[in-house]
């Protein structure tokens, strides 16, 4: 099927009309001058195009490639001709052609009714007298309109030539200037770009955007019969809510967690920024970020366009014989990032899954299969992983665990880290920790048992492997929890964030352990897919370049001022945080889970941590603002007033 776009002469509006286009669909475009002596967004002009004669002539000559469908993308011609002249301008349309068309300010309504929204408040690139009587024409169709901004450009290179930030600040002021909040937003002009920002809006906002460009695409395609859904274009883009969580629910294994906070957890279908939209269109604050991995945000540009660029070179994966140059980029980004002693790199799938090749690295390189972990500590499910964790929950009755680990207490004073180093012996494989435990509920190592710890370590040749799966990347404040203590590891556990949102793990170490095994001896499939190796390479590059570390440090005051009046709520032990990491431990499990649910029911999403899950973890994106923390906390003392 194909549409035959009808367009003024200025030629300023095609780009944004086809941000909202299906890919399946063909266009063509027929522009047409209405014998004006200017193109400026006067009622003279204006009304020249509205006329409905000059359309029919332009969509004559359109007609030849027989179109499916024509549509009139001149926002302004149509409101100055009003309701029945622009269902005047439509029928001449068809009875020139007998193809049926149709027109921006239907296409609007149209819209406006299939969101349900009765309350408008309109922004308006043009001068007031226009934005008057297109008011006036939302209101004989029975919307009430509750603010109205008018920015009275005089032609369409003041509108089309500005990029989509240029609109934002006016749209948020229209909210506020609102008398009640609004239903919807209606930005008039088809030379408005903001296709690209709708999503964050509504996310940020909870009001949905019409655009005239994206109503016109919108109802043009649904007068054809076809699917009008497209991602990240807003609500009135988005899939209509299925049956999702039923269908999961029936068929999924009940082993996995999710439905271990709520029997109803919402499906999100959208997200952006700290935002994640669910199938109902609610907006929720994510402080969970995919148990720490979106550490960007959702729908980062940067992240989206390394995943679109890897896919459309068409290479999405070679198997672990043979590599892709992201992957070579990747590894020269981390040699500039990591300490120079960790100058050898072993791709993963996941966290689990380099830590299975942490486990193994050590025992080929000592000969040793015996290890050393810390109660509390969380190194994953598969089961190497679960054999040096100290954290085992539900599983601790698999045993007996291989390999065999010599599970001690968490060093959080000077005598747990000297008696540690005192059972370190020769005959280890390795030993394994958290410097900062994050499932175990945010527990920091005391300075001094670390390195006491560390040396007797480095005394027997036994390789210390830090786990920093969750920490890593800026989530304490520092590019490493390793960096707070002055310590570097043998071997480096990477994952979650360092994905870029995508699955991928790596071991990092020195030439000594990584550099000297056999060749084949430690590989899977999926290691480091190609499509993982661009989005941590495009997250390592934002990381770098947009200083988020600067902002992690900036996160970290920000929670600590927010939050720190929670630590007198009920049930409350204490409040833990260091930079884009904090945990409110609860005195009992259950309280921590109805809090967390309570929480969920208003929007907040949070992070289970702790023993016994008694910990209420908020991971914000590392790009949070203070707006943001100041919600979260809204949200958290709601659920504990109640």
């Amino acid at each position: 099927m194909r549409i035959g776009f009808l367009w003024p002469a200025d030629g300023l509006n095609e780009a944004e009309y086809l941000n909202f286009l299906p890919d399946i669909l063909n266009f063509h475009v027929q522009r047409f001058d209405a014998g004006t002596e200017t193109e400026n967004l006067v009622p003279e002009v204006l009304s020249a195009y509205a006329d409905p004669d000059n359309l029919a002539l332009a969509a004559l000559k359109l007609s030849q490639i027989k179109p499916d469908i024509f549509a009139s993308g001149d926002h302004a011609a149509c409101i100055i001709a009003g309701l029945d002249g622009e269902r005047a301008m439509a029928q001449a349309v068809h009875e020139a052609t007998n193809i049926s068309c149709m027109t921006i300010g239907k296409a609007i309504i149209d819209a406006l009714t299939f969101i349900n929204a009765e309350r408008i408040s309109v922004f308006s690139p043009y001068t007031k007298d226009i934005t008057s009587q297109l008011i006036k024409s939302l209101k004989l169709s029975g919307f009430s309109v509750t603010g109205q901004i008018s920015k009275s450009a005089d032609t369409e290179e003041e509108i089309g030539g500005k990029e989509p930030e240029y609109w934002w600040i006016s749209l948020i002021e229209l909210i506020e200037l609102s008398v009640i909040k609004p239903d919807a937003i209606l930005v008039a002009g088809g030379g408005v770009n903001f296709a690209s920002l709708i999503e964050r809006f509504e996310a940020e906002t909870g009001v949905p955007v019409i655009t005239a460009p994206g109503a016109l695409i919108w109802a043009t395609v649904k007068q054809l019969g076809l699917k009008t859904s497209k991602p990240g274009l807003g609500r009135l883009f988005r899939a209509r809510a299925t049956n999702a969580m039923e269908r999961i629910a029936s068929l999924q294994s009940s082993g996995t967690k999710t439905f271990a906070l709520t029997d109803k957890p919402p499906v999100f279908v959208a997200g952006s920024g700290v935002h994640l939209i669910d199938e109902n269109g609610r907006a929720f604050i994510d402080f969970a970020s995919g148990s720490g991995t979106s550490a960007l945000g959702h729908g980062h540009p940067a992240i989206q366009s390394a995943i679109n660029s890897q896919i459309n070179c068409g290479i999405t994966h070679l198997g672990p014989h043979f590599h892709a140059p992201i992957q070579a980029n990747l590894y020269n980004q981390l040699t500039k990032l990591l300490p120079k002693q960790l100058s050898r790199f072993h791709p993963a799938v996941s966290g689990s899954e380099a830590t299975e090749v942490a486990i193994k690295a050590a025992m080929h390189a000592t000969g040793n299969k015996k290890f050393i972990s810390f109660s509390g500590g969380y190194h994953g499910r598969t089961f190497g992983a679960l054999s040096v964790s100290g954290a085992r929950g539900k599983n601790d009755t698999l045993g007996p665990f291989k390999p065999e680990t010599l599970i001690l207490p968490f060093p959080l004073s000077l005598d747990l880290g000297q008696q540690a180093a005192n059972k370190i012996t020769s005959d280890l494989a390795g030993v394994i920790i958290e410097p900062i435990q994050a499932t175990g509920g945010l527990n920091k190592a005391n300075f001094e048992a670390l390195s006491t710890l560390a040396a007797a370590a480095r005394a027997k040749s036994v390789p210390l492997i830090f786990d920093e799966v969750f920490t890593g990347f800026g989530r304490t404040g520092s590019l490493f929890a390793f960096n707070h203590y002055e310590l570097v590891p043998d071997l480096l556990i990477m994952g979650k964030s360092f994905g870029g949102g995508m699955p991928a793990g790596l071991l990092a170490g020195t030439d000594e352990i990584l550099g000297n095994w056999s060749r084949g001896v430690q590989t899977s499939t999926f290691q480091l897919h190609p499509v993982a190796a661009a989005t941590s390479n495009a997250f390592l590059k934002v990381f770098c370049e947009e200083n988020i570390l600067e902002n992690c440090k900036l996160v970290e005051s920000w929670c600590r001022q927010e939050f720190s009046s929670l630590e007198n709520k009920p049930h409350v032990r204490e409040l833990k945080g260091i930079g884009a990491f904090w945990v409110l431990e609860i005195d009992d499990p259950q309280q921590a889970k109805l809090f967390r649910q309570k929480a969920l029911n208003n929007g907040l999403l949070t992070w289970e941590c702790g023993v016994e899950g008694r910990g209420i973890g908020l991971v914000p994106p590392l790009t949070v603002k203070s707006r943001h923390i100041k919600e979260a906390k809204k949200i958290l003392e709601l659920a504990f007033a109640t």
